[in-house]
This record gives C-alpha cells, sequence and structure tokens, in this order.
C-alpha cells in the first residue's frame, strides 16, 4: 500500500489499472528509449552514406573503366 506521503515519489503509468511505478524506474525507461532512437537514427545514417559511397564508386567505376 502506498501511503499518501510517499505519492509524489510514484507517477501512474497505466491510466486503465491506475498502477504506480516508481518516477526513478519510469525516468530509465524514458532514458533507454532514447537511447534506442539515437541509436536507430545512427545507424540508418551509416547505411545512407554507405549506399551513397557505394553508388560514387559504381558511378566511377562505369565512367573509367567503361
Amino acid at each position: 500500500m502506498i501511503r499518501d506521503g510517499e505519492l509524489p515519489e510514484y507517477e501512474p503509468v497505466c491510466p486503465k489499472c491506475g498502477c504506480l511505478y516508481p518516477v526513478d524506474d519510469a525516468a530509465e525507461a524514458a532514458g533507454e528509449l532514447a537511447k534506442d532512437k539515437t541509436a536507430k537514427r545512427a545507424g540508418c545514417l551509416i547505411a545512407v552514406v554507405m549506399a551513397l559511397a557505394l553508388l560514387g564508386a559504381v558511378i566511377v567505376w562505369a565512367v573509367y573503366y567503361r
């Protein structure tokens, strides 16, 4: 049972069931989600750069070695 004095340390996560989780856990989960998004963006950026480099190499090969 959560007492009223402890309530500021918790935030509601599920409005349907009213489950309460510690704010620290919610902040940690949000931080992990942000890391996942950053990693996904970095991966996409690396893939695009590699695709452009490969396309450039193919164009250079086609022009000079044709």
